[in-house]
């Protein structure tokens, strides 16, 4: 595992106790929008001064290479589930 990936893990072992039971029993829909705001605060940290283009297509592609970890996140649980 690499240094960042080990760090992250640290990181959202910390936080998931944090923020777990204020989700906990709230519709999906809520759920959703509380972590779709905080990736757009996310994203919005990010920025390419004075480039408005560079800036889209950074954003861009950080939110697919988000939507992408989200993936191989959730399919790497589900196998540790299942055994």
């Amino acid at each position: 595992m690499s240094e960042a990936a080990t760090l992250a893990e640290m990181l959202s072992a910390e936080i998931w106790p944090l923020i777990a039971p204020r989700l906990r029993g709230k519709p999906p829909e809520v759920q959703s929008a509380v972590l779709a705001d905080l990736t757009a605060k996310w994203v919005l940290a990010h920025y390419v001064p004075g480039n408005p283009a560079e800036q889209a297509e950074f954003r861009r592609q950080l939110l697919q290479d988000h939507i992408e970890l989200i993936r191989d996140l959730v399919e790497i649980a589900d196998r540790e589930r299942m055994q």
